[in-house]
């Protein structure tokens, strides 16, 4: 079981630095791992990922003008803090409350209003509310820059 959560946490980090990769170098990454850590990192970076708990984006396409994205969390853990990325970037580390919505200023960041892949937002959720453990809650959504 701690095999597992290590490799977890392995994994999403791989996943952080390498989000931002097209599908190409994503194919290359996926020949440089073996089978189980391939299954693995299939099983946190696709469908329902990790932990219980979902989040709903708002806004699901923006245009180069606009800065603002705007989720909403639902079933999450709310004594947590949730760690946000924006095209492998943290910009919001709090404790959430579900059914409330949450908007993220994009401004400052390079790839968020990329148009060569539709950009992620990343929701993870650590033991012991620290960047880094074992990851208990991980989501991930896509949106659409127009």
């Amino acid at each position: 079981m701690k095999k597992r959560k290590i490799l977890l946490a392995l994994i999403f980090t791989l996943t952080l630095f390498l989000g931002a990769c097209s599908t190409k170098n994503d194919e290359q990454v996926d020949e440089s791992v073996d089978l189980e850590t391939q299954e693995m990192m299939d099983d946190v970076t696709q469908g329902d990922g990790t932990g219980t708990g979902d989040f709903k984006l708002l806004t699901e396409s923006v245009n180069p003008d606009e800065n603002q994205l705007t989720f909403e969390a639902t079933g999450i853990d709310e004594n947590q803090v949730t760690f946000v990325y924006v095209a492998n970037q943290l910009i919001l580390s709090e404790k959430l409350k579900n059914g409330e919505p949450y908007n993220l200023d994009i401004t400052n960041i390079a790839e968020a209003h990329s148009t060569d892949y539709s950009p992620k937002i990343q929701f993870v959720q650590f033991e012991d509310n620290e960047e880094g453990n074992t990851p208990t809650l991980f989501r991930q959504l896509r949106y659409e820059v127009k």
